[in-house]
């Protein structure tokens, strides 16, 4: 619009006659163009050697003196025709080496390596590795072999985006080292083109103009504005301010653009296949049309039914397909009610002589199938979006490593297709419907022949975000993303593995994807079970923990970047890298940047899991601006014996503290950061407390084994479906769950045996604490387990203290210890270096005086559609005076900072306050509820959490461990009902204490299950 100015400004540049500039409308404010030069072409002349020994890595580097090395043009191979220096066949591996020069490394905004090759390679540039393929080893040995065939591919060379190529180049001379290694047995052929190019932020000489078979980036101008997408107009001005020309947009549909026609000279029109920076070669539509077609059914598990379509207003008719396909103006126009007898997909569109059709409108009719105990996931897509080899994200393709994972492939190719999916409750109900974009998803399990799926929502579809709880255990109902999970290496093992381990982990300080299970169709076919993952991104962490986006820093493996910026962790790699922290000063230091308790939690995990696809592979970490860097744990796969029963042996914490480990699992850089602080022994010695801890309670065989019955039983006919589906043999499941229960049973004695060994540890002795009524008091070890069982026995290492706490519930008072172990007993906080099996005994009296603490008393954490009041808590004060809780704290299991209630806040005698995460979402459902304070940044899981309130001294006053499948098992469901204390006076630390609500609770009142209403009087 004009404003009177200052407008964006193009910069200095000149556009030739019929030439066409693309400008990004992104309000960036980026006036600078790109250049693209390359730099080494496939013609150029290259030193290269045939190694018969070890060489020194300088030859990676830029000074190294190659002059006794051979000059050759690529192709570099034998029995290629692409191959200009041919070498003797079967040669196992050439190394080649190309200088180049750079005047000022500022201009260069990307750098862009494209390589034709078979079978595997590693690519240098100045030393440092920037690219690989089919090959392991840091570096490979002059004589490795590729992991497996892969075929050159002329056609489509493949192109490795070289990251922050500013710190890898220098001003002046540079070099490009490639090593390239044939596959065993003997193939056919072997060969190495690369091309090394760069785009320039302004015009230069360097290089040669680009001669690159796929387009490099281009980096045009962007604006200081956007276009509204429901329309605006936009002018071009001259220098002197007068309008050249100018274009009304109007409300576009994706993948929509307005422009001009060229065959008539400024008529505006809307074309349905854009092609920025070219000309409009279409002749253009004259409007667009919006017109929805409406179903009369919609999909799902179906019986026979007579289909109607409505929709279309006269002149324009409703055409449709019934094999998947996008309907086109030669479909069949809809005139009368499609009989469906059969499986059947149905898609539909309005055309309008002259308009661009509608949106597409898709359902699915599954006749022929029985119920699911899942929920369904429906999938419509074109037939070719899937399966044509030329655009087929499933597709092989037409040049592909012959040997599993396939690599070549289509479904290697970081494809994006358009796609309806529709997700159905396991009731089902409809749940959800919208248009989104699909990618394969994976690295090595892309071999695997049902291939995860990516699905995104974007507003080139019709909406960028998916408004519906996909995961009912989250807090949060508004995705951009989900993963529909092969299990990736578990595929037709257990299916279910990663959900196991890492939902075993659920009510920790650790970040964990959500998952639920379901049936898959693809275009009406049967497609097997999927776990529906939430996708590990930017938008998973600022939804989990109530965050910016803009704020927040992902990195993945070594250092890559993920999002935001890496400059933090790269000054705390460096400070590690040179300093040893078994200096307490050093190790504080790192530990003001990073979450320790979070990553020692971990490394336990991964260490106890004996995940093997790990620490070089999986590892994600992040942190909010000025924050702590935290890790989150997913891809489990390699853990709990995959692919051999007897992994419960291994002595995986060895493994991660390995300094000398190949390229793949383990290399030098993925285990130095938990090798450093492992050299301190304040770490060291809360390492191996937490790991001890894990294994006194949650790692316990019998929890675990129950566990794995509790996640894999729900799916266990489907999992018959899913086998036949895919050729397996179910007795390979049963065998599967057998051994992790085995892993289960076995793991926890070799776990102790290994922190002995690897720590040089003198033993582990068990501790027996003894609680002789519950209800006086219980006893919290390391400030994390509590203690309430008559006898419990957990196992500690000697040598490395732990802390125990005896703390007395409300009306008691801590006396002393009983304990033959103990030299003084009256503290009631004790640090113990075990030396033998010990027991101890908290003894605890009647303090008449005591004030009775606050009670957690309801919780909801699911709240029903109907009454979405988000995730609250219920507070009572059961004394006979009031109680000022300002400035007190409630948290849930994640040892971050909490949710402040507001000071003043009076608890008057006998009353009840409500604590939600959205006040005015709760006041909008209970407006004559006045004692409410909200407002805090988490949610209570539906998975089982903790509820802790703190006075404002940071003493706990109470803390609720709730489990719905323990404490709702009686009931008939989760989704409308809260757990409910049955009187204030009993312990509320056990199940046996809680109930589920009558329908929707009891917020601010006496609760529907009461002890004291059901013995009330009439």
């Amino acid at each position: 619009h004009l404003d009177g100015g200052p407008y964006w400004a193009f910069p200095d540049l000149y556009v030739e006659p019929k030439e066409h500039l693309l400008v990004w409308a992104s309000a960036k404010n980026r006036n600078t163009v790109s250049t693209d030069r390359t730099l080494i072409d496939r013609n150029a002349d290259f030193q290269y050697l045939i190694p018969t020994e070890e060489i020194d890595d300088a030859w990676t580097h830029a000074d190294f003196d190659a002059s006794t090395w051979a000059l050759g043009k690529p192709g570099f191979g034998f029995n290629n025709a692409l191959n200009q220096t041919n070498v003797v066949i079967g040669t196992r591996s050439i190394f080649v080496r190309k200088t180049f020069r750079i005047a000022d490394v500022g201009k260069i905004k990307g750098l862009f390596l494209d390589l034709d090759y078979q079978d595997g390679f590693v690519a240098y540039i100045n030393g440092e590795e920037i690219a690989r393929s089919n090959i392991i080893g840091t570096p490979p040995a002059y004589n490795a072999l590729a992991a497996s065939k892969r075929p050159a591919t002329d056609d489509l060379p493949e192109r490795s985006h070289v990251k922050d190529a500013a710190s890898l180049l220098k001003g002046g001379d540079n070099v490009l080292a490639i090593q390239i290694h044939r596959a065993a047995p003997r193939p056919p052929s072997m060969s190495l083109v690369p091309v090394l190019s760069a785009v320039y932020s302004q015009a230069t000489d360097e290089g040669a103009a680009a001669s690159v078979q796929t387009p490099l980036p281009t980096y045009s101008p962007h604006t200081d504005f956007t276009i509204s997408s429901e329309g605006e107009t936009v002018y071009l001005l001259n220098p002197e301010g007068e309008i050249v020309h100018h274009v009304k947009s109007g409300s576009l549909v994706a993948d929509v653009s307005l422009g001009i026609t060229n065959a008539e000279q400024y008529k505006v029109a809307y074309f349905a296949n854009p092609t920025p920076g070219d000309p409009n070669t279409e002749p253009g539509f004259s409007g667009i049309n919006n017109d929805e077609v409406s179903f009369s059914h919609q999909g799902g598990i179906s019986k026979p039914l007579e289909l109607s379509l409505s929709g279309a207003t006269a002149p324009a008719v409703v055409r449709f397909t019934t094999d998947a396909s996008v309907p086109n103006e030669n479909s069949p126009i809809y005139s009368q009610p499609i009989p469906i007898s059969k499986t059947t997909v149905v898609r539909a569109r309005v055309f309008r002589e002259s308009y661009l059709p509608s949106p597409v409108y898709s359902r699915a009719y599954l006749l022929e199938e029985a119920a699911h105990d899942l929920p369904i996931v429906n999938i419509i897509t074109d037939p070719k979006n899937l399966f044509d080899d030329d655009i087929g994200i499933f597709a092989f393709g037409h040049n592909y490593a012959k040997n599993a994972p396939y690599q070549g492939a289509n479904f290697w190719r970081d494809w994006e297709r358009p796609a309806h999916i529709s997700i159905y409750e396991s009731t089902g109900e409809l749940g959800t419907a919208f248009n989104a974009g699909i990618k394969t998803f994976g690295s090595f399990s892309m071999g695997n022949p049902q291939l995860s799926v990516s699905v995104f929502a974007r507003q080139q579809y019709g909406q960028d975000a998916i408004n519906y709880p996909l995961f009912p255990s989250r807090p949060y109902s508004e995705y951009q993303a989900f993963v529909l999970r092969n299990s990736g290496g578990d595929f037709l093992n257990t299916n279910m593995r990663d959900v196991i381990l890492t939902s075993l982990m659920e009510g920790t300080d650790l970040e964990l994807q959500a998952y639920r299970s379901a049936a898959t169709y693809i275009n009406g076919k049967y497609w097997g079970l999927y776990n529906i993952r939430e996708k590990v991104n930017e938008h998973f962490l600022a939804a989990k923990f109530d965050l910016d986006i803009e704020n927040l820093n992902i990195l993945e493996d070594k250092s890559d970047l993920v999002y935001g910026s890496g400059e933090s962790y790269a000054e705390l790699e460096d400070f590690i890298t040179r300093n040893s922290l078994a200096d307490d000063a050093n190790y504080h230091q790192v530990a003001k940047r990073i979450d320790i308790e979070n990553y020692i939690l971990y490394n336990v995990a991964e260490i106890y899991f004996n995940n093997t696809d790990w620490p070089s592979n999986n590892v994600k970490y992040w942190q909010e601006n000025g924050g702590k860097w935290r890790w989150i744990l997913f891809d489990t796969d390699f853990g709990f014996g995959t692919f051999n029963k007897y992994d419960f042996l291994n002595n995986t914490l060895d493994f991660a503290l390995e300094d000398k480990g190949p390229f793949w699992p383990n290399p030098p850089w993925s285990t130095l950061l938990f090798r450093k602080l492992t050299e301190n022994m304040s770490f060291r010695h809360a390492f191996i407390n937490r790991y001890a801890d894990e294994l006194n309670s949650r790692f316990l065989p019998a929890r675990v084994v129950s566990h794995i019955d509790d996640i894999t039983s729900p799916v266990q006919a489907e999992i018959v479906r899913h086998f036949k589906r895919w050729d397996g043999d179910l007795s390979d499941w049963h065998g599967a769950l057998e051994n992790m229960k085995l892993y289960a049973a076995e793991r926890p004695k070799h776990a102790r045996n290994h922190l002995k060994s690897t720590f040089n540890l003198k033993g582990f002795h068990t501790l027996t604490i003894m609680i002789k009524d519950a209800n006086q008091g219980f006893v919290r070890v390391n400030d994390r387990l509590a203690v309430q069982h008559p006898e419990w026995q957990g196992d500690y290492f000697e040598g490395v203290p732990f802390t125990l706490e005896a703390l007395a519930r409300p009306g008691y008072t801590f006396s002393h210890w009983e304990s033959s172990s103990l030299d003084q007993r009256e503290a009631a906080q004790l640090t113990v270096d075990i030396q033998a099996p010990m027991e101890i005994t908290p003894v605890f009296e009647a303090d008449p005086d005591a004030q009775l603490p606050i009670v957690i008393n309801e919780i909801n954490y699911r709240s029903a559609t109907e009454l979405d009041t988000g995730d609250w808590i219920e507070l009572y004060n059961p004394n006979d005076f009031a109680i000022d809780i300002g400035n007190w704290i409630v948290k849930d299991a994640a040892d971050r900072q909490g949710f402040s209630i507001p000071l003043g806040t009076i608890m008057a005698p006998k009353s009840y306050w409500i604590v939600a995460r959205d006040q005015e979402r709760f006041t909008s459902f209970y407006p004559a509820q006045e004692r409410v304070v909200g407002g805090f940044g988490f949610g209570f899981s539906a998975d089982g959490d903790t509820v802790r309130l703190l006075d404002s001294s940071g003493s706990v006053q109470d803390e609720v461990t709730y489990d719905p499948k323990v404490a709702l098992k009686d009931s008939d469901g989760a989704n409308a009902i809260t757990l409910e204390l049955i009187s204030p006076s009993l312990d509320n630390s056990l199940a046996s204490s809680w109930m589920a609500s009558e329908l929707y609770g009891s917020p601010g009142r006496e609760n529907s299950v009461s002890m004291e209403q059901k013995v009330r009087p009439n």
